[in-house]
């Protein structure tokens, strides 16, 4: 447990207490990380669904039973993952023999999930030198810590892992060596994503069981009200949450997509991003994908053709433009957008309509100009949409990574799962987690443009949990100094800052310091 920062501590408390909530939000920190595990032992998609849901329910029974002590909640959940797949795929000794036969038979029916030819390459491999090599050498496990699940011993197990390198090293082009391939994991995809319905799926399975245990120990009123409000929550959150990614066309407007049609352009965009790094120079910008008829500079595009500082893009509703940029990813624009480029360097300006920016490669920070702010893509690479509307309002909604926001005086960091609104006329406004409710957000900007000032940051203070630690951050460098101490004050109660960083520093706006708690807001978050 010492390895888990306090927020995840928390939720381990409050799931061990039987808080589903906490569990869940436990689930979704890791569910992307355990299923690409899983997928990668398996080399099956259905498979994979499959085991990650079984993990999650193991997860849940053994939590109180089986807490983890001396490491995280990630690695006891990966445990979990690595025994439920493994026994799952061989099953009892009895049926050792005969489940390995079968695997080894269907291993090259494999579900096509990935594109990276490396991924594809060990999703190929027999079972027992698929386990080996993706426990061992990806994760780096002891060949000890799980032979035992495979039934072979260590110098068979020494051989396949030869023989698989040899083999993957022979179907990949440039691939002459295990230090080649110790190399390319190093670039290995970070992550394969899922079907979003997954921890549903295992909830209702675990809340079926949940209900039935309480009824048996003749549990009160109370506790089965709790455990049924909790469920019309979840289920109404996901026919929210359903209704949001189907695809409607409307006049000046687009829709988020299906996830089918997210993973499609991402795919493209990781394989197109990679090949650019190679073969573009810096700071060059190319149009490379066109639909319907979009126009440049009030001129029909050509494919593939340059993109130069003073172009300007014009999209109607049914066409699209995509801009590759060296070192840096892919700008899609949408329909009914106007997008250009500023110079030389990386600088564009969305003055109407939207975006998809996936800077995810980025060894360069892009910066897109938008009506009254600058952004700017800080840390790691980004994914994040942008829409400036027909009164110059703007909304940044943040899906990977830290932008930073620049308006005036004003600047303001936030990270992923977290939106951000630009009002014309008032400015920037706070950043807010995706999931709070209308009332917050809207305390956020009566508080900083409508006049509102003591009693609606009183109920900001009043409604703040561990999701608005950077909102508080934020607000604290926009307050007048005599306000700054009760946003300190809550701010430190929920993230304290590190014994180097003194309260005075804070209330003083030092900038240095604090990026210094930020910092812990990080790992907090």
């Amino acid at each position: 447990m010492d390895q888990e920062n306090k927020y995840i501590r928390s939720l381990i408390d409050n799931a061990q207490r039987g808080k589903i909530v906490a569990q869940e939000e436990l689930y979704e920190m890791y569910l992307v990380d355990i299923y690409t595990l899983i997928i990668r032992l398996t080399g099956d998609k259905a498979l994979a669904e499959l085991f990650t849901k079984k993990t999650l329910i193991t997860a849940w029974k053994e939590i109180n039973n089986k807490a983890p002590e001396n490491i995280s909640f990630e690695e006891w959940l990966r445990n979990i993952a690595i025994k439920t797949t493994l026994h799952g795929l061989v099953g009892s000794s009895n049926n050792k023999e005969k489940n390995k036969k079968r695997l080894s038979t269907s291993d090259n029916q494999s579900a096509a999930f990935s594109t990276d030819p490396f991924e594809k390459a060990i999703a190929e491999l027999d079972y027992e030198s698929r386990v080996i090599i993706v426990l061992n050498k990806i994760y780096g496990h002891p060949l000890e810590t799980f032979l035992g699940f495979i039934g072979i011993n260590n110098s068979e197990a020494e051989r396949k892992l030869s023989d698989s390198v040899f083999n993957i090293s022979r179907s990949l082009s440039g691939m002459k060596s295990e230090a080649g391939i110790d190399t390319l994991i190093k670039s290995f995809p970070s992550e394969i994503q899922l079907d979003g319905n997954l921890i549903n799926s295992a909830l209702d399975e675990i809340n079926e069981i949940r209900f039935k245990e309480l009824k048996e120990k003749g549990a009160d009123a109370e506790e089965l009200e709790e455990l049924i409000e909790y469920e019309k929550k979840r289920k109404a959150a996901g026919k929210n949450k359903k209704r949001g990614k189907k695809v409607v066309y409307k006049k000046g407007r687009v829709l988020i997509p299906s996830d089918k049609i997210i993973i499609g352009i991402l795919i493209i965009t990781a394989l197109v991003s990679f090949t650019l790094h190679f073969i573009t120079s810096i700071n060059e910008w190319k149009i490379s994908l066109v639909s319907g008829k979009p126009l440049k500079n009030e001129v029909s595009i050509v494919k593939t053709e340059e993109f130069i500082p003073g172009d300007m893009i014009s999209t109607n509703d049914v066409s699209s433009v995509s801009i590759d940029i060296a070192e840096i990813g892919r700008i899609n624009i949408l329909g009914n957008t106007y997008f250009g480029r500023l110079d030389n360097d990386n600088n564009g300006e969305l003055l109407k309509g939207k975006l998809r920016v996936n800077t995810v490669l980025a060894k360069e920070n892009l910066h897109i100009a938008i009506p009254g702010a600058t952004i700017e893509n800080i840390y790691s690479g980004t994914r994040y949409s942008l829409e400036v509307d027909s009164k110059s309002n703007s909304l940044i909604v943040l899906e990977k990574g830290w932008l930073l926001v620049n308006s005036g005086d004003d600047e303001i960091i936030f990270p992923q799962k977290y939106n951000l609104k630009i009002l014309s006329g008032s400015g920037v406004s706070l950043p807010y987690y995706s999931r709070s409710g209308f009332h917050l957000v809207t305390l956020f900007e009566d508080y900083l443009f409508n006049g509102k000032k003591k009693i609606t940051l009183n109920k900001i203070i009043e409604s703040s949990t561990e999701k608005e630690t950077i909102v508080l951050w934020n607000l604290l460098q926009r307050v007048k100094p005599d306000q700054r101490t009760i946003i300190y004050d809550k701010l430190y109660k929920l993230v304290p800052h590190t014994d180097d960083v003194t309260k005075k520093d804070m209330l003083s706006l030092d900038k240095n310091m604090l990026r210094i708690w930020l910092d812990e807001i990080k790992w907090f978050l």
